[in-house]
């Protein structure tokens, strides 16, 4: 995770990325949460400064429906 998200990339890598992260996670120990590995890709995208409009959108939907 510490390798960023470049907008150039499509999202779905991030995405594959992101579960990849999770399950080695699992398995190797302390796992990160479900919640932890969102706040990961969140700040990934929100570091390109890309998709503001977007992400306020989201942070506007209860936790369940983000």
């Amino acid at each position: 995770m510490k390798l960023g998200w470049y907008p150039q990339d499509p999202t779905e890598e991030l995405f594959k990325r992101l579960e990849e992260c999770y399950v080695i996670a699992l398995v190797t120990k302390p796992p990160y949460t479900k919640e932890q590995i969102i706040d990961k890709a969140v700040v990934a995208i929100q570091t390109t400064g890309l998709f503001e409009v977007v992400m306020e959108k989201c942070h506007a939907f209860m936790t369940t429906d983000q």
